[in-house]
Formats: C-alpha cells, structure tokens, sequence
C-alpha cells in the first residue's frame, strides 16, 4: 500500500502535479479496510452465536432412570433421551421412540 501511495505521489510531482490519484488510492485502501474488519466481525460474532447454540447438559439413561451429564462426558454406546423441546446434545443414531 505504501509503495502505491509513494508511486501515485511520484507520478503526481513529475506528470502533472495532481495529487487525485494518491488521494484515491489512500480512500480506497481505508475503505477496503473498513469493509474488511466489518466482515471479520460479523462472522466472529457469527461464530460465536453458533456456539452458543449447544445444549449444557444430556439426559442419558443409566438403570432406567435419567441423569444430567455434560455432553462431553457421554460415552460411545450410551443411550441418552431428547425431552420435547429440547436440543439434541450430541450426534447419534436414533433407536426408538416413545
């Protein structure tokens, strides 16, 4: 960007001494700039709406009866009940419904 700058300025002092083409280089850099963080922060916040999004806890049914676990602490194999309303906390296949 610089040395963009420094070659419109150059072209400016021996061509014609206008200065325009410096000056819109400069505003469309800054523009860019501005359109850049913009993005960036959309999808940060994006981002961390989506992981919000995740359940805190699991039903998962151990000797017929239903206790609350963090999601990470369910083991492969585990069968774990999604009351109505609530969000699936892991991936798994469905093996039946009630």
């Amino acid at each position: 960007m610089a040395v963009a700058t420094i070659g419109a300025m150059a072209l400016a002092i021996y061509e014609n001494g206008e200065y325009l083409e410096a000056i819109a280089v400069m505003l469309f850099y800054q523009i860019g700039e501005w359109f850049q963080g913009y993005a960036v922060g959309k999808s940060r916040r994006n981002i961390s709406n989506l992981m919000d999004i995740r359940p805190d806890n699991a039903n998962v049914e151990r000797n017929g009866k239903l206790e609350q676990v963090d999601p990470d602490e369910v083991g492969i194999g585990s069968v774990i009940v999604v009351q109505p309303g609530e969000k699936v906390p892991i991936d798994g296949m469905i093996v039946g419904r009630e």
